[in-house]
């Protein structure tokens, strides 16, 4: 599965995290790879339309957890945590909304995979 696989909720689930956690929209730069690599497979303008309902819908915490809720396919969780966690991350950079994630790895039964170095 791929970012352009989402339907609209699951897209709207990648921006409002990504702006939550991770840097928002109206700061993305150049240097920000998973971020740039989504807006431009959802394309720009929808990036803002999406960025623009996020800003509608999603008044608190609590909002957006109860949406987060309704996204059910395993495959799009997945690749949503992955695409949001890497933006979150790129860099170095620390999180913003640390508990937010751990949050959602939970609620959305992600697991994480740990690269392990093969020279130790």
């Amino acid at each position: 599965m791929e970012l352009s696989d989402l339907n609209h909720d699951e897209r709207l689930a990648l921006v409002a995290l990504i702006e939550f956690i991770g840097e928002s929209q109206a700061e993305t730069t150049e240097e920000d790879a998973e971020i740039s690599r989504a807006v431009a497979i959802l394309g720009a303008s929808a990036w803002m339309r999406l960025a623009d309902e996020v800003d509608r819908r999603f008044h608190d915490t609590e909002g957006l957890k109860g949406f987060l809720g309704s996204i059910g396919r395993s495959e799009a969780r997945a690749l949503i945590f992955e695409a949001v966690l890497e933006a979150g991350l790129a860099d170095g950079r620390a999180l913003r909304q640390p508990d937010m994630l751990d949050w959602l790895r939970v609620a959305w039964q992600v697991e994480l995979e740990v690269p392990v170095d093969s020279a130790s």
